[in-house]
């Protein structure tokens, strides 16, 4: 995944918990906005700087985890192959595990 594309995931009252994995996208303004005060974004532990970085204004905290990508399920997100770029969150999960890549795709 290369793009979180904007709102992509904003105004989700149940997301609590977003698990990153590998090199950190480019995310779009706003693609946070309006989450649950409490959700936390988790980045792989070799590079929280970057991420925290990138997350910057989003409003959610950047903790640093080793992350266990085990709960990934396709069918939550639009995903374009072609420009690696998320377009939107179809489900309502408290936690949700974005892998890098994602069909094979970075």
């Amino acid at each position: 995944m290369r793009f979180i594309g904007e709102v992509s995931f904003s105004s989700d009252a149940s997301l609590r918990k977003i698990v990153f994995t590998g090199v950190c996208p480019i995310l779009a303004s706003g693609c946070f906005t309006d989450l649950p005060e409490d959700a936390v974004i988790c980045v792989p532990d070799d590079q929280p700087e970057v991420y925290q970085t990138a997350l910057t204004g989003t409003g959610c905290t950047a903790v640093t985890v080793t992350v266990d990508n085990s709960g990934f399920d396709e069918g939550d997100f639009e995903f374009d192959a072609a420009t690696g770029t998320i377009t939107k969150y179809n489900a309502y999960a408290a936690y949700l595990s974005i892998p890098d890549p994602i069909g094979g795709v970075p």
